[in-house]
């Protein structure tokens, strides 16, 4: 029987406002796994697996994705690098979105300047600067990531193959 220190999974996910699906597969792939179970099988949490659920949490928000959290409670990764990584990266999209929204603002701009005349064209120019935009800023991350994996020597023990596939993909069709 369940102590009072103990929760279910419904609990634990009420509790760090998560979902029941969403620790079920956070327990599939490693990253969180109950420290009890009941004698049917059910997992029971406890305050310390709570605290790393709301440490998940919290680094998904924040655009951590999975195997960064992995290697952060693993101890692969130290906080001060991982943070430094994230910011780089949610800077990036920042700059991205902001050029977006100005190409849209300018767009939405001429679309109303010219909508008397009903000369679209320059409208559409600012739409293709923006898929521009957006391509070259893709070319500019998919640059970041790799200069950032080649720093941080996460493909280190990769083979050299898998390495040149990664430097030589691109986000492009």
């Amino acid at each position: 029987m369940p102590s009072k220190d103990t929760y279910s999974i419904g609990e634990a996910a009420k509790i760090v406002g998560s979902t029941v699906k969403t620790i079920r597969y956070y327990d599939e792939i490693g990253l969180i796994k109950p420290s009890l179970h009941t004698e049917g099988g059910h997992r029971l949490y406890i305050a310390k697996d709570l605290w790393r659920l709301e440490l998940i949490s919290t680094l998904r928000f924040l655009n951590f994705g999975i195997p960064d959290i992995r290697k952060l409670m693993s101890g692969e990764l130290g906080m001060d690098q991982a943070l430094d990584l994230q910011i780089e990266a949610l800077e990036t999209q920042v700059y991205t979105l902001n050029a977006m929204l100005s190409i849209l603002h300018q767009a939405k701009q001429h679309e109303t300047e010219t909508k008397a005349s009903g000369d679209t064209r320059q409208s559409l120019g600012y739409v293709s600067s923006l898929v521009e935009s957006l391509t070259a800023n893709a070319e500019r991350r998919k640059q970041f990531v790799s200069a950032k994996m080649d720093e941080s020597r996460l493909l280190e023990g990769i083979p050299q193959e898998w390495r040149d596939r990664w430097h030589g993909t691109s986000f492009r069709k």
